[in-house]
């Protein structure tokens, strides 16, 4: 009987184990800041994205991060109406002439404020990015929303993680958030 009680601490004892690891297996997505559309977008209006300077951390450039943010901001964009993707990275207003050209309402603009990617799998240090996510009304040139949104991988890697890995899930709830469907913004 003593056997039985031993290995089903030894189980229990596993299963703690699992539990606690788990917890430390999960990216972390937050919004640092957020100030609150007076009202909702509406996905019958198109809406342009702009492309981002290319991340960086320190004097390391990261290619092709800005494109792979405008492409993530662009694809949650798009599950609300239509999206068209710029085609560079350009200045402020440029861009606000090129989405009034396009025909679109509104301008996501990204910006890259960090960019870190690391060998976590070596170094147990997670990927990281901070993105500013402005919002503007093309007509007016005006401010609608903005937000920093920040992510951290996880420790817990087999190797291969990246940072425009963490792009999709720390996007989605700003777009989900200035898109809510009942006119209110969504938590």
């Amino acid at each position: 009987m003593t056997r039985i009680w031993a290995h089903l601490r030894a189980m229990v004892a596993v299963v703690a184990l699992l539990v606690t690891l788990s917890g430390c297996y999960t990216a972390s997505y937050k919004t640092a800041s957020f100030t609150p559309p007076s009202k909702a977008l509406t996905g019958a209006a198109a809406a342009y994205v702009a492309v981002p300077d290319d991340g960086r951390y320190g004097d390391q450039v990261y290619p092709g991060s800005g494109n792979d943010t405008a492409l993530a901001v662009l694809a949650e964009v798009s599950k609300h109406g239509r999206g068209i993707l710029g085609t560079a990275h350009q200045n402020h207003d440029t861009n606000i002439a090129k989405a009034r050209d396009a025909g679109a309402v509104y301008l996501f603009e990204p910006t890259i404020l960090h960019w870190e990617h690391r060998r976590t799998e070596w170094s147990g240090k997670p990927n990281r990015i901070t993105l500013r996510m402005e919002l503007y009304d093309t007509a007016t040139g005006k401010l609608i929303t903005d937000a920093v949104l920040e992510s951290n991988s996880t420790w817990w890697t087999l190797g291969g993680d990246l940072p425009q890995d963490l792009l999709a899930k720390t996007i989605a709830p700003f777009v989900e958030r200035v898109y809510a469907t009942d006119g209110a913004v969504a938590p």
